[in-house]
């Protein structure tokens, strides 16, 4: 799933997008967050693909020399590739098969496009549950989570930290950072977003300790306050000593 960060009422919250609709804004791409790494490949690959194709119409308009094309030409720069002219150039080139482009559907059953469906049809009616449950109860069924995680096997807990309060945050974070057996298959640069500055402090302290060798800390990078930046760099420093 990909969620698009903006600003209602005073607070930052996170909206679901869909596929084309994250190429269609793609210049607003520091916004997103995603919740699954392949999605983000794809959309990745996407964007390089878009690149090439506009590099070869701006030589192709360069190229032009009569008047009435530079005209045509003048006006086609001022348009960003719609989402339909990407999809049938990148068809052309057999692009979209290759990389497996899909659509995300926005509809309440497909929303939660991460959820594993063939693992628990129950994670499935959570997902589409959890919008509407009110913060008390949300926050009950974190914990259930929390201490019974076999029970909630095939959620995608990545897609329902928008939902959680900054606190439940933080404690899936660390439980997901700390699973050594990784089997909730979620990126913490995708749940970064929505944790405290405390709690990545707190990561790093582990990843410091020694406690987190598997955790990739480069992905957190941007997340991260300069001062932890600072520790992880004065640490780094030091292993390669050791070396």
């Amino acid at each position: 799933m990909i969620l698009k960060k903006k600003i209602q009422d005073g607070k930052t919250v996170y909206e679901p997008i869909s596929f084309e609709e994250a190429v269609e804004k793609r210049a607003e791409k520091s916004d997103f967050v995603f919740t699954d790494e392949e999605e983000k490949d794809k959309f990745d690959d996407v964007l390089e693909e878009i690149e090439d194709l506009e590099e070869e119409i701006e030589t192709d308009e360069e190229d032009e020399d009569n008047e009435e094309n530079e005209t045509q030409n003048e006006d086609s720069e001022d348009k960003t590739l719609s989402w339909d002219f990407v999809k049938n150039a990148l068809k052309k080139a057999r692009k979209i098969t290759r990389k497996g482009v899909h659509a995300v559907d926005i509809s309440l059953g497909n929303l939660f496009s991460g959820v594993n469906c063939g693992k628990s049809k129950n994670s499935v009616k959570l997902m589409q549950i959890i919008p509407f449950l009110d913060d008390d109860d949300i926050h009950e069924i974190v914990e259930d989570i929390l201490n019974n995680p076999d029970k909630y096997d095939g959620l995608n807990l990545c897609a329902i930290m928008p939902f959680l309060s900054e606190s439940d945050c933080n404690a899936l974070f660390m439980r997901i950072a700390l699973d050594e057996s990784k089997k909730h298959g979620c990126s913490l640069a995708s749940l970064a977003p929505f944790v405290s500055e405390e709690c990545l402090s707190k990561l790093v302290d582990k990843y410091i300790a020694g406690e987190l060798e598997d955790v990739n800390m480069d992905q957190l990078y941007p997340f991260l306050s300069s001062k932890d930046v600072k520790r992880l760099f004065k640490y780094i420093v030091s292993q390669n000593r050791k070396d």
